[in-house]
């Protein structure tokens, strides 16, 4: 069964070629055979394979109407489209511009998610946000409080499809930016177990 889904938290969207930044794709014999995520930048997307986070190749974005997302790799000559309407990765080359159907859309999401997250509020479950979680480059973060003034520093040591993976190695602490619960995780060289520390008001 094909599904929408989405990651935005504490809201209810539908997923469209307007908002959609991670696409699943699979054929008519297995469910998942990869993904489509936009990753790096606003309009710079990534075709993983079963092995998600390891990138196959680079597209960037051209454009989008209601239905689509339409990408581009230069470097092959290779154009497609994610049309979240007929739920089909369209394909077309140099070779042949004549699109066609490549794989079928199992899933598509939008808002934050472990791939693409770059920024976490976190507070209390019942409170507003305390302060944030912060990307600065490809591995740096910064905690912050509510006015922005930077407390820890952290080194992104991984990702998966639904969280963040930090460490400040000078205190002992990892951290875990949970999008699926919504949590934020803390263990330290003291209790290495990890436990609840806050919630996740909103992310991006």
């Amino acid at each position: 069964m094909l599904s929408t889904s989405t990651f935005v938290i504490g809201q209810s969207t539908t997923v469209n070629g307007r908002n959609a930044n991670f696409v699943k794709f699979g054929n008519s014999k297995t469910a998942f055979l990869g993904s489509f995520i936009q990753r790096g930048g606003a309009k710079q997307w990534a075709e993983e394979g079963t092995k998600q986070g390891v990138t196959r190749y680079k597209f960037t974005e051209t454009h989008r109407d209601d239905w689509s997302v339409y990408l581009t790799d230069n470097s092959r000559g290779v154009n497609i489209q994610l049309d979240l309407h007929t739920k089909k990765v369209m394909y077309s080359d140099k070779k042949n511009p004549t699109r066609r159907p490549l794989y079928n859309i199992t899933q598509q999401y939008t808002g934050a998610n472990g791939w693409t997250v770059c920024l976490a509020e976190f507070g209390h479950a019942s409170g507003k946000a305390l302060g944030s979680f912060v990307q600065k480059n490809a591995t740096d973060w910064v905690e912050q409080n509510a006015a922005g003034k930077a407390s820890f520093k952290f080194k992104e040591e991984g990702r998966d499809e639904w969280s963040v993976y930090l460490k400040d190695a000078s205190r002992g602490v990892k951290i875990q930016l949970d999008l699926h619960t919504k949590k934020v995780m803390y263990s330290d060289r003291n209790n290495p177990k990890a436990r609840v520390l806050y919630s996740i008001k909103s992310a991006r």
